[in-house]
């Protein structure tokens, strides 16, 4: 089993349950609370925002940086997390920490009785109403797929870059292969809050996580570059974009040719962010070989997916 076979095992038999720190804000956890194991304030917040229904508003680019000290700055942004983290009303067993049992290879496969991500039509409008005004999804949008897969994309990954410091080969690669790790967590932690996603048995879910997170970590990376350079560069993570040059400094100039060109039919085909959502999706349930994923794209624009 390889080292990556053997995260991604980990990752889904042990549920985020068995830590003791808030998956919102990163304070220390009090249990397990509306699904997910979260601090006590984050708890009340998520309550009362819910059953609320307060339409909140982030003042900046929804981007907003939740932690300890921070939570209480922007609501709007506390609640898209803790959607994204997967909290729910629908899940209010609570149970302390010291009580909480590790999650086997059995009950995992017996998640298919426990409640989904969102279990209701009611709780599913009642979380849209709070997603930010300048995000695609909208209080008026009615339910969807895609609105779901909106609120469970994951945050942005920095690559912990020092931009100050002279690029070398070995500075950019080693730069590259830790943030493949945290992209790898990243997928792995998407797939698991993805609808449906959790009642498969843990063998197929550890065969197609990975089979396809390094595809889905570079269709993700070609959707970046496409919306924040228009598929000029390389948008590997805010700290860390590859220009030519860089490119070039890298010794692996063909393959960021080959990731630049998915970018680029991005371009040609205008592709939207809600094609792009639906798009990864189909990339997680796709084992085995992969087209050229320009050709996937392409192939799958046509279909009119995500409209």
């Amino acid at each position: 089993m390889t080292t990556g076979t053997l995260i991604i095992s980990s990752c889904l038999l042990h549920s985020s349950s068995t830590a003791k720190v808030c998956l919102v804000c990163g304070d220390e956890a009090s249990g397990c609370h509306y699904g997910v194991v979260t601090c006590g304030s984050c708890k009340v917040f998520f309550k009362r925002a819910v059953e609320g229904q307060h339409n909140y508003l982030c003042a900046g680019r929804n981007d907003c940086i939740i932690d300890k000290i921070r939570r209480k700055n922007c609501p709007a942004c506390r609640v898209r997390k803790c959607l994204q983290a997967g909290m729910n009303l629908g899940a209010r067993k609570s149970k302390k920490l010291g009580k909480l049992k590790s999650v086997s290879e059995d009950s995992v496969q017996g998640s298919k009785d426990s409640a989904p991500f969102l279990t209701s039509e009611k709780e599913l409008t009642s979380s849209m109403a709070l997603v930010p005004h300048g995000s695609a999804v909208t209080p008026y949008l009615s339910p969807s797929v895609c609105s779901i897969l909106e609120l469970i994309e994951p945050e942005v990954v920095f690559a912990g870059y020092d931009n100050t410091q002279p690029d070398t080969t070995d500075h950019l690669l080693t730069s590259l292969n830790k943030l493949a790790g945290k992209q790898m967590i990243r997928v792995v932690k998407w797939a698991k809050v993805l609808p449906g996603f959790r009642s498969l048995p843990i063998e197929d879910q550890i065969t197609l996580i990975q089979y396809s997170w390094m595809c889905l970590s570079s269709f993700s990376l070609s959707w970046r570059s496409y919306k924040h350079t228009n598929a000029q560069m390389l948008y590997f993570a805010p700290d860390l974009v590859f220009n030519e040059e860089r490119m070039q400094q890298s010794a692996m100039y063909e393959l960021c040719v080959s990731m630049k060109q998915v970018s680029q039919e991005f371009v040609r085909l205008q592709l939207t962010y809600e094609e792009f959502l639906a798009m990864k999706v189909l990339l997680l349930l796709s084992t085995g070989q992969y087209p050229p994923l320009w050709t996937f794209v392409k192939s799958i624009k046509n279909t009119g997916v995500g409209q």
